[in-house]
């Protein structure tokens, strides 16, 4: 199978809210998402796998710039598709891109919302944690994994 990062379009919501729903205690609203994917100051990539000729979404990502940082501010995987690379294959284009740019990048996230691990999965992939405050973390690349 050949995984794919792309910028989601309009077709790809009723798939991205699936995952939504499926991925996470707190799930955005369409309405949310569809604004967000409507606004040029963010990006919404998803992960694709080709089957019979289209692509199913496996997972996807919402980030904006801010102040030259690519800042990710969600990260969801269909749950059949968790522990098989769908997360850092996204996160990983968020990062060339970003590099490409001569940008940072940083990922807000209220981990209680997370999967129990997700802070480490951060941390492997070169993230490290910056600040909390409350429930809301700051995570900033350094390239640096355990």
């Amino acid at each position: 199978m050949t995984y794919a990062v792309r910028r989601a379009t309009v077709n790809d919501l009723p798939c991205i809210m699936e995952i939504e729903h499926l991925a996470i205690k707190e799930a955005l609203p369409v309405e949310t998402v569809s604004l967000i994917m409507d606004n040029s100051n963010y990006g919404v990539w998803v992960c694709t796998v080709q089957i019979d000729g289209n692509d199913e979404i496996l997972g996807y990502t919402m980030w904006q710039d801010i102040d030259n940082t690519h800042v990710i501010s969600r990260l969801l995987v269909h749950p059949s598709c968790w522990n098989r690379g769908v997360g850092t294959m996204l996160i990983g284009s968020i990062i060339e891109d970003a590099e490409k740019c001569g940008n940072d990048c940083d990922f807000v996230c209220i981990t209680d919302q997370a999967v129990m691990m997700f802070p480490f999965f951060l941390r492997s992939r070169g993230f490290e944690l910056e600040r909390k405050a409350g429930i809301v973390s700051l995570y900033s690349f350094t390239g640096d994994t355990e």
